[in-house]
């Protein structure tokens, strides 16, 4: 996911900056869904790497387990992996506009 988060960060970067190349209308509305959905599928790809570092970090003794439940409950870690799924079929919708 880590992976998949920097490759998703560098298509963004780019079609920020080569966007603007595309002119029209019609270009400008698919660029601007396009970037949408890799925004959001950026964001969510963060939050569950947030929550594995987190994990990481607090391993260790049953404090540390009992901590780690409470904040990254498995409800949570999975509505955040929903939230991923969804926002990478968003990504995968989006009509290029170049």
């Amino acid at each position: 996911r880590h992976e998949l988060r920097i490759a998703v960060k560098k298509l963004r970067y780019a079609v920020e900056f080569f966007g603007p190349a595309f002119e029209g209308r019609k270009a400008e509305k698919r660029r601007r869904t396009y970037l949408e959905a890799l925004e959001r599928l950026q964001e969510h790809l963060g939050d569950l790497n947030d929550v594995a570092v987190g994990r990481a970090r607090l391993e260790g003794g049953a404090a540390a387990e009992r901590l780690t439940a409470l904040l990254f409950g498995d409800a949570d870690e999975r509505r955040l992996l929903d939230e991923a799924v969804d926002a990478c079929d968003d990504f995968a919708d989006a009509n290029p506009f170049w």
